[in-house]
């Protein structure tokens, strides 16, 4: 039984961290997903061009999210498509234009949290 408790503590101290952390969770999760999907998209482009190994993709894409620019292939031998979602990541990594999702994210649950507040009273 004390287990039990023990395992309790510990997922109300997760549920409780999360709820402090969600902006910065949102911000993680947000910037994952779009550097994996975008490398996705470059790696299948450049696959038609000279093979670009999928590491190499996401690399040059998470760089260019993070806006530091960084490459691992000659970026001469890239196409114009890739190219372009790396300057659209670029634009997008900027640090006002990546902080719009989490902060949608956020309003989104302290008006679904008031809500609920206001629907209990």
């Amino acid at each position: 039984e004390n287990l039990k408790e023990k395992l309790n503590n510990l997922k109300d101290f997760i549920k409780n961290w999360a709820k402090l952390h969600m902006y910065i969770i949102a911000h993680v999760i947000c910037i994952s997903l779009l550097s994996l999907i975008s490398g996705i998209i470059f790696w299948v482009i450049e696959k038609t061009n000279e093979p670009v190994a999928f590491e190499d993709a996401w690399y040059m894409t998470t760089s260019a999210l993070c806006v530091t620019g960084l490459t691992s292939v000659d970026f001469t031998k890239i196409t114009l498509g890739s190219q372009t979602i790396l300057l659209l990541l670029m634009q997008f990594g900027g640090g006002a234009t990546l902080s719009i999702i989490p902060i949608i994210i956020r309003i989104f649950f302290c008006k679904r949290a008031l809500n609920k507040n206001n629907n209990n009273n």
